[in-house]
């Protein structure tokens, strides 16, 4: 695992080795990249990269490899048969002088 992706999921999980990403699906930290596994994670855009999103700790999470690519480039989509849509937070916008946004079920 990289240090991004190290930093990402203690920000998320803390030390638990099993988590559950945002559209409820399971995911394990020793999983990341791992091919092989049902389990595997990548790094997810909460405000999506293609929009401009950045690559700050703030815009990153967890999520399960399915879930990364069902909600692709989108601020609006289904993932895990949930709907989700991406709207600014404006209490952490606040808090860190710049853009931030939150993920949050329709």
């Amino acid at each position: 695992m990289n240090d991004l992706a190290y930093k990402v999921w203690e920000k998320a999980f803390g030390n638990k080795e099993v988590a559950f990403d945002f559209a409820g699906r399971e995911i394990h930290k020793s999983a990341y990249g791992d091919q092989n596994s049902k389990y595997r994670w990548d790094i997810h855009h909460i405000y999506p990269k293609a929009k401009g999103g950045s690559n700050e700790l703030h815009n990153l999470i967890p999520a399960h490899i399915d879930t990364n690519r069902e909600a692709g480039d989108k601020t609006a989509y289904t993932a895990n048969g949930r709907n989700f849509e991406v709207i600014k937070d404006k209490e952490k916008t606040k808090k860190l002088g710049k853009r931030a946004y939150e993920i949050r079920e329709k």
